[in-house]
This record gives structure tokens, C-alpha cells and sequence, in this order.
């Protein structure tokens, strides 16, 4: 009985573990990252420049353009579950 108990007790205490997040922060423009052992959640705000070859290129978009890209991303065990992020091209020019 007291073995069942003892069990379940550290099987709970593991899962709590492995759930509980660290949050951190990205320097790429203002992403905030929530990482734990089974899961990771980003609060994608990157700073971005649209270039062939480069990761988030968008073709509808001119190339050199700059942008940012917004969203939210959530990984199960690094397997990409949900993700809202989209690219956007600054209302203004640089000078």
C-alpha cells in the first residue's frame, strides 16, 4: 500500500516538472520564449527582412523589404502544434 503510494506521489511530482515553464527572451526584436521539458510556447515580435533563401521569405512581398513577424507558436516535444505567425511589412520607408 505504502509502495503504491510512494509511487504515485514521485509520478506527480516528475509531471510537475516537466510542465512547469522558464520564460526567457529572444534578441531578435521582442520575442518572449516559455519553455518547459514536454512544451515550448513563443510570443513571436522578430524584427525581419524579406530575403530568398532566408528563413520566413515571403514572395508577395518585394525582396529587401522590411518587416516584422507576429504570433504565437506552440511546440509538443519540438513538433510544431500551433502557429499563428504571420510576416508584415513596415507602413513606413527608411530613409
Amino acid at each position: 500500500m505504502w509502495k503504491k503510494r510512494i509511487i504515485i506521489i514521485i509520478a506527480a511530482i516528475l509531471l510537475l516538472v516537466l510542465c512547469v515553464p522558464v520564460r526567457g527572451e529572444l534578441d531578435d526584436g521582442g520575442s518572449i520564449i516559455y519553455r518547459a521539458v514536454i512544451y515550448s510556447v513563443e510570443d513571436c515580435h522578430a524584427l525581419w527582412i524579406n530575403r530568398e533563401g532566408s528563413w520566413g521569405y515571403t514572395p508577395e512581398f518585394e525582396e529587401g523589404a522590411e518587416g516584422y513577424m507576429t504570433g504565437l507558436q506552440v511546440s509538443v516535444f519540438g513538433i510544431v502544434v500551433f502557429d499563428n505567425t504571420k510576416f508584415e511589412q513596415k507602413a513606413w520607408s527608411s530613409p
